[in-house]
């Protein structure tokens, strides 16, 4: 990309992030309806973000929302290649993770 930076360039490449922000509470789980669908799930990256102003419940907290999470997705009429590959994916990030931890 050619210019000076925030410039855009005519046939440059542009890109589009749209951030959903679920609140804390579960009420709002109604809302994933409209933030990962079947047309959008496959560009989809999902953050479990925690609040660290009570340190005690961000395990509670964190496996919640990825319980919520994980049904939503089963929900989803997803083609089955679609599905194992989020799987594998999802398989590979834990164990990345846990290894970063031992």
């Amino acid at each position: 990309m050619n210019g000076n930076p925030g410039t855009v360039v005519a046939g440059a490449d542009q890109s589009r992030l749209s951030v959903w922000l679920v609140d804390g509470d579960v009420y709002c789980r109604g809302l994933l309806k409209f933030a990962l669908t079947e047309q959008n799930f496959a560009h989809s990256c999902v953050l479990l973000v925690a609040s660290l102003t009570r340190p005690w419940d961000v395990l509670d907290s964190l496996t919640r929302w990825s319980d919520v999470l994980s049904m939503h997705i089963h929900r989803l009429k997803l083609a089955p290649n679609v599905r194992r590959q989020q799987e594998d994916a999802s398989m590979f990030l834990i164990t990345c993770s846990r290894q970063e931890w031992d």
